[in-house]
């Protein structure tokens, strides 16, 4: 069970320490490889293929559509304890794509477990789309594991299980 452990870790580990650059000035948005929809105004065409329709009655999206843009953002940058975090994910797209899996995870705790992890489902369709998520911080800092301190919250879009973009932001935490 621990050489398992210890693999799954060495693996996230591989996983997210590849990532190749950080797009435009000052953004949080990371491409992770070679058939990734580049994060910015000059994207290139999704590489994905449509294998499956996850909406029924709906028609595929065509080739042709980009993630123009991608981030996160928390509501505001500081947070007390047993406040509620807003996390806000925006894709801007041209055209639809349906099956966009968006993940958010973080707040990594002294344990090195992340205290928050949501995913939602979605057919994205032309323009922006909007993704919201909520964590509500721990009344105890102490016993949580969850010191003073800044926290990142990380965001991914997939389709069929190939990351298209990476995102990520960070608030500042502290007792209240």
């Amino acid at each position: 069970m621990a050489k398992s452990f210890f693999a799954l870790i060495f693996s996230l580990l591989l996983l997210f320490g590849c990532a190749l650059q950080q797009k435009g000035p000052g953004a949080n948005a990371l491409v992770l490889g070679k058939d990734l929809v580049e994060v910015n105004e000059s994207a290139e065409t999704n590489k994905t293929q449509e294998t499956t329709n996850p909406f029924p009655g709906t028609s595929p999206a065509p080739a042709e559509s980009k993630l123009k843009s991608f981030s996160i953002s928390t509501g505001k940058p500081s947070y007390v304890s047993n406040e509620t975090v807003s996390i806000t994910t925006r894709l801007e797209v041209q055209g639809e794509i349906p099956g966009v899996r968006v993940t958010s995870w973080g707040i990594r705790n002294a344990y090195g477990v992340d205290a928050f992890n949501q995913n939602e489902l979605l057919y994205l369709k032309n323009g922006e789309n909007f993704v919201n998520f909520t964590y509500k911080l721990p009344y105890c800092s102490l016993c949580s594991r969850l010191p003073e301190g800044i926290y990142y919250i990380y965001a991914k879009a997939e389709k069929d299980n190939k990351s298209l973009a990476l995102a990520n932001c960070s608030f500042n935490f502290s007792v209240g």
